[in-house]
């Protein structure tokens, strides 16, 4: 693989007399979770607080997705621009800071990044909304994202970044592979790696009202890690969550979790048959679970539900395609097809609308403000691990599109829910 690290040719401050009309709650960010996604750039973005009034945002942009043009020496070259503006909140109107980069004529090579970063200023003891977009300026292919900074406890994820044993930033919580990985933080003394091995219940239907179950904080382990070579080591050897504090009391941190190593991709049997439970009866369900070969049961039972082998290679397909998005983005301290969201994407499909505020994330199936139109709202959760925790505000009333929509797999067609 061959990396790119690009070059800012152009920086432009935005003035704070710019200020946008309505609040970023408004926004649309269904594309987030568009299962193919049309004219969208693809990227990562890490934050990364640098100084008391400075967060650095990191970007790794994949290359494929930049519309490339040949320069007069016949090289082909990409040309980006990067926007960031910073809000108090997502109803703020006005931004606390705001700018752009642009990338101009950037070499690159076939399946190579972009790698870039952009500051923007912050400040100790506050939480912000850090609006980010990136566009390739050869074509209309744009990625937007609106991340979190917190300033507001000594010590958070913006305070630390993870790195592979051969040097390679993650620009995510997620890890991969059992390794021994690098922390590299502002902090000098050793510190504490708080780990917790649960196994989370998967989420109830929309309609059956549900008791937050409380977490136990005792940790599973606890041991520490000392720096050396200005990092400090992370030995990851087991699934499970990984909370780095300062001090046995903090129960806020800098988090990583290691579910499998083919995560978010479900390739185990186990992967294929759990997520079933969505859709099938206890009975039908059990009768797998319990069945001497596992994966000749869930080949069977897809099989029986496609009613003939393409049809049910079609199903697989699709259901486990919103298996694995849900992971890739739903994923908190527990999978991503076990949380709220990731149910509802599975069973319902993509939502037409994605609004975002400080406290809610509102999903809606079809169009906005018609009478039958499917809308679910799920409420934040004050999270010490993950800043992705969503809950969904369960209503009797979801109860007859839950079980129409369940039908439909049933009956072997995929469904994207549509009224």
């Amino acid at each position: 693989m061959r990396y790119v690290l690009s070059v800012s040719v152009l920086l432009v401050l935005l003035g704070a007399g710019c200020v946008p009309s309505s609040s970023i709650s408004n926004i649309n960010i269904s594309q987030q979770y568009q299962l193919q996604p049309s004219e969208v750039l693809e990227a990562s973005v890490k934050a990364y607080n640098i100084s008391e009034q400075k967060t650095r945002c990191y970007f790794k942009i994949l290359g494929d997705g930049i519309e490339q043009v040949e320069d007069d020496q016949g090289q082909s070259t990409a040309s980006l621009s990067i926007r960031y503006k910073v809000y108090e909140n997502h109803s703020s109107v006005h931004a606390l800071d705001s700018g752009m980069k642009v990338l101009k004529s950037i070499p690159l090579a076939r399946h190579a990044f972009v790698f870039d970063s952009v500051d923007v200023t912050s400040k100790v003891g506050r939480k912000l909304i850090a609006d980010l977009t990136i566009k390739d300026l050869n074509s209309k292919r744009v990625w937007r994202r609106q991340i979190s900074i917190n300033r507001s406890s000594a010590f958070s994820s913006e305070d630390a970044m993870l790195f592979e044993k051969n040097g390679r930033m993650m620009y995510e919580s997620l890890i991969s592979n059992l390794d021994t990985f690098y922390l590299k933080s502002k902090v000098d003394e050793p510190l504490l790696v708080k780990y917790y091995n649960r196994d989370f219940p998967i989420s109830s239907p929309p309609f059956v009202a549900v008791a937050p179950r409380p977490f136990d904080f005792t940790p599973d382990g606890i041991w520490e890690i000392t720096k050396q070579g200005g990092k400090h080591m992370l030995i990851v050897d087991r699934p499970g969550l990984y909370l780095i504090v300062q001090s046995n009391a903090d129960r806020t941190g800098a988090s990583f979790v290691h579910f499998s190593p083919s995560y978010p991709v479900p390739k185990t049997v186990m992967d294929l048959m759990l997520p079933m439970r969505y859709i099938t009866t206890k009975e039908e369900f059990d009768a797998l679970n319990s069945g001497q070969t596992l994966k000749k049961a869930v080949d069977a039972h897809w099989l029986e539900v496609g009613g003939n082998v393409a049809r049910a290679k079609k199903l697989i397909r699709a259901y486990y395609e919103r298996v694995e998005k849900s992971n890739s983005v739903f994923a908190s301290y527990m999978e991503g097809w076990k949380t709220d969201r990731g149910m509802c994407f599975i069973i319902f499909g993509e939502p037409t609308i994605v609004k975002r505020t400080s406290s809610t994330e509102v999903w809606v199936y079809g169009q906005e403000g018609q009478f039958n139109a499917l809308r679910l709202t799920f409420t934040k959760v004050n999270n010490p691990f993950t800043n992705n925790d969503y809950r969904l505000n369960r209503m009797p009333s979801l109860k007859s599109s839950w079980y129409r929509s369940v039908e439909y797999w049933r009956q072997g067609r995929v469904l994207t829910y549509q009224k």
